[in-house]
């Protein structure tokens, strides 16, 4: 576990060390000025979160409530699948 710690540490002062100073963000961001943008991030952030939230919550709902046995909870859990 220590040994663990220890690699992540080197490793973001690695990242630390390389990184450029002034480096240009991913996203400008600015274009959350612009209200088409803005809503179109928010409307395809809002379903990944519910689905991702769906998802984690349902097999611990099955397991607790409605499916006792394994491969029932998973053919339960089957609808949900396409969607992620």
């Amino acid at each position: 576990m220590a040994a663990g710690l220890c690699c992540c540490r080197l490793l973001r002062l690695g990242t630390r060390l390389t990184r450029r100073p002034g480096g240009q963000p991913l996203v400008d961001l600015s274009l959350f000025a612009l209200p088409s943008f803005t809503w179109g991030v928010v409307l395809a952030v809002v379903p990944i979160l519910a689905l991702l939230g769906i998802l984690f919550t349902m097999p611990q709902y099955f397991q607790a409530c409605s499916a006792p046995v394994p491969w029932a909870r998973a053919c339960a859990s089957c609808p949900w699948l396409p969607g992620s």
